[in-house]
C-alpha cells in the first residue's frame, strides 16, 4: 500500500498541476460547501445538460468568465505548487502562498493496515485530513465505479504566519459498460491567509468527452465552456460553448470571430 504521503503528493501535484486542466465557479449549492460533500452528480448534469442560453453576438461576457475561471485553476495550481515553491496569477492569492516553505515541511504517517484515512501534521500547527476509501471501488472490473478522494484543511500552518483551511474532493465516475461517458470532477474550496492578505480559491471543473470544461453563468441560466488554446491576453483562439439548444464551436481574432452550431449546422459572426 502506498504511504499516506505519496497518496497525498502524487494527488495535490498531478490533481491539481495537469492532470485534469481547467476549472469553473462553484458558486452554486451543489458544488458542496462546509462540511457536506458535493453532488458530484448535480455538478456533472450542470455540464452536460446546461439551463441557459450563449448569443455569439455577445460573446464578451462568457470569455470573460472563462477567462476569470481560467485564473482561478491556475492559482489552485499555484497552491499546489507552493508546496514546493510557486507562483500565482492572482496577486492576493501569491501574496498568501508566498510565505508557505518550499519543500512543504507535512508530516504524514501511513495509515493503518486496511485503514483509508489519516492525516497529516502541518509544521506550524493543524492538519490535513485524508479519506481515500472510494478509490476502493476501482478494483471493480464490471459495472459503475464513482471513486472519491477528500481532503480536509484544518487551520493548517505552513509558516509561522501563514495558515490553510478548506477542502478538495477529486472524484472519478466510470461505467464499464458506457467508457465515453467517463468523467474526473474536482471540487476544491481554500482559504489561504497570512500576515498580510486572505485569499480564497473556490472552484470546480471537469474532464469530460475528452475536453475540460467550465460552468459560465449566462442571462437566462447557465452554460458549459471548454477553451482549445483560448488566449485571454489576445482574445484569440478556439473555444466550444455548450448551451441548452447546441453546441457552438467559436474561433476567435482580437476578440471578434465567428461560431458554428453542432446542430444547426449555421455559422454565425460572434464578438
Amino acid at each position: 500500500m502506498r504511504s499516506a504521503m505519496n497518496v497525498l503528493l502524487v494527488s495535490l501535484t498531478v490533481g491539481l498541476v495537469g492532470a485534469l486542466g481547467a476549472g469553473c465557479s462553484s458558486s452554486d449549492s451543489s458544488s458542496g460547501s462546509g462540511s457536506s460533500d458535493p453532488d458530484f452528480n448535480a455538478i456533472a448534469n450542470q455540464y452536460s445538460a446546461p439551463t441557459g442560453t450563449y448569443d455569439p453576438k455577445n460573446s464578451g461576457p462568457t470569455l470573460a468568465a472563462y477567462s476569470d475561471q481560467q485564473k482561478q485553476q491556475a492559482d489552485s495550481g499555484a497552491f499546489a505548487a507552493a508546496f514546493g515553491g510557486g507562483t500565482s496569477t492572482d496577486g492576493a492569492v501569491a501574496t498568501a502562498i508566498q510565505a508557505l516553505p518550499a519543500g512543504g515541511g507535512l508530516q504524514c504517517a501511513a495509515p493503518a493496515a486496511g485503514a483509508t484515512t489519516g492525516s497529516c501534521t502541518c509544521p506550524n500547527g493543524g492538519n490535513v485530513t485524508f479519506d481515500y476509501a472510494g478509490t476502493q471501488q476501482t478494483q471493480n472490473q464490471s459495472g459503475v465505479v464513482d471513486a472519491v478522494i477528500k481532503y480536509k484543511w484544518n487551520a493548517c500552518a505552513m509558516a509561522a504566519n501563514t495558515s490553510v483551511d478548506g477542502s478538495m474532493y477529486f472524484q472519478t465516475h466510470i461505467d464499464q459498460a458506457k467508457p465515453a461517458e467517463q468523467r474526473t470532477i474536482v471540487v476544491m474550496k481554500l482559504t489561504v491567509k497570512n500576515d498580510a492578505v486572505t485569499a480564497s480559491i473556490d472552484l470546480s471543473y471537469a474532464q469530460m468527452d475528452g475536453k475540460v470544461w467550465f460552468i459560465v453563468k449566462s442571462s437566462d441560466g447557465y452554460v458549459a465552456v471548454s477553451g482549445q488554446g483560448y488566449s485571454d491576453s489576445t482574445k484569440s483562439g478556439t473555444i466550444v460553448i455548450k448551451d441548452k439548444t447546441d453546441t457552438y464551436t467559436c474561433t476567435f481574432q482580437n476578440g471578434k470571430g465567428s461560431c458554428k452550431g453542432e446542430k444547426s449546422g449555421t455559422t454565425v459572426d460572434a464578438g
